[in-house]
């Protein structure tokens, strides 16, 4: 099973929404307030993606177009303008390393990944197929540099030039889906698996190596394992357990995972990792004794949890958030 084609109920708001940009409540951050940039019409979307150079976000125009067009809103954030461009209904973000243009994934197969300027006008369509891993699965994602993609396929991952250039075709042992999470170094962190057998994470060297695997194959609770973030000297994994919920666990010894206990996150609850940084881990989930969705700070040495917006803290609840730089 693909822990990735579950549904999950994305909550609208009846009432306009309110795009914020909130800093950490540490020395390095900018003191832990709330920076309101712009209030969004009623039903309107959540964030799909935050630009290299802090810029710009782009916004999900899911539902909003017709004839297989939709428009796409895009947000400064230093103006806290909203204007929207018409796209291919699909989704993407920006390419790295500054913004400059929106890589974008076509909805329905087969998957179309094109690069678009920032006014939707086409300028490169990338490989969809490949000889040695058959079709793309529709995940995409660029070097930190912005000169290469990694395209998960169904057999594995391809690597490819920002030219459209098929650099390297990496298969993954038995996998019949891949889709590809980030960059690290010299290496792609990727969740691969097939009908038979939950998803596990698997490291893909860009330079055409045999993959490695992170973890081994899932057993319940674990339903497969998306996502993973090393903080410390341990590494966090974003698993999938029954019926759609996302919960944190750690790895173990041989490529396990366990569930982790987060202060103040009810049992049960579901935990979205939004990425790393430094010693703690963000989160999207819930909190204790609070009606609605928080966006929180998880130090695993202190065993702390920090909420900087939403229930807990300040009114509201979260609808979706990014953090800067994943």
């Amino acid at each position: 099973m693909d822990p990735r084609r579950v549904d999950r109920d994305t909550p609208r708001t009846t009432r306009g929404s309110p795009i914020f940009v909130a800093g950490r409540r540490v020395s390095r951050g900018p003191g832990g307030g709330r920076y309101l940039v712009a209030t969004l019409p009623p039903d309107s979307p959540s964030l799909q993606a935050w630009s290299g150079d802090g810029h710009w976000a782009l916004l999900d125009g899911s539902g909003i177009g017709t004839q297989g067009q939709m428009a796409v809103p895009e947000l400064n954030l230093k103006k806290g303008s909203l204007h929207q461009v018409t796209l291919p209904s699909g989704s993407g973000a920006f390419t790295r390393p500054n913004g400059t243009a929106l890589l974008w994934v076509s909805a329905g197969l087969p998957f179309a990944i094109q690069r678009l300027d920032l006014q939707g006008k086409l300028q490169l369509t990338f490989p969809n197929r490949f000889s040695n891993l058959g079709a793309a699965t529709g995940s995409v994602a660029y070097s930190p540099d912005g000169t290469e993609l990694a395209i998960g396929a169904q057999k594995g991952v391809a690597i490819v030039h920002n030219n459209g250039q098929i650099i390297e075709q990496i298969a993954v042992a038995g996998a019949t889906y891949c889709y590809v999470d980030r960059w690290h170094n010299s290496s792609v962190l990727a969740s691969c698996g097939s009908s038979s057998s939950g998803a596990r994470l698997w490291w893909i060297p860009t330079n055409g190596g045999a993959a490695t695997a992170l973890t081994a194959p899932p057993v319940a609770p674990d339903f497969g394992d998306l996502n993973a973030w090393s903080v410390g000297a341990t590494t966090y994994v974003q698993d999938a357990g029954p019926c759609g919920l996302l919960y944190l666990a750690a790895l173990q010894p041989g490529g396990t995972t366990k569930p982790v206990a987060i202060p103040n996150v009810p049992a049960g609850s579901t935990v979205e990792v939004l990425g790393a940084d430094g010693a703690s881990l963000a989160l999207h989930t819930t909190v204790a004794c609070a009606a609605g969705i928080s966006a929180v700070w998880f130090t695993p040495a202190t065993n702390e949890t920090d909420v900087v917006l939403g229930p807990g803290l300040n009114a509201g609840s979260v609808l979706s958030a990014i953090l800067f730089g994943q």
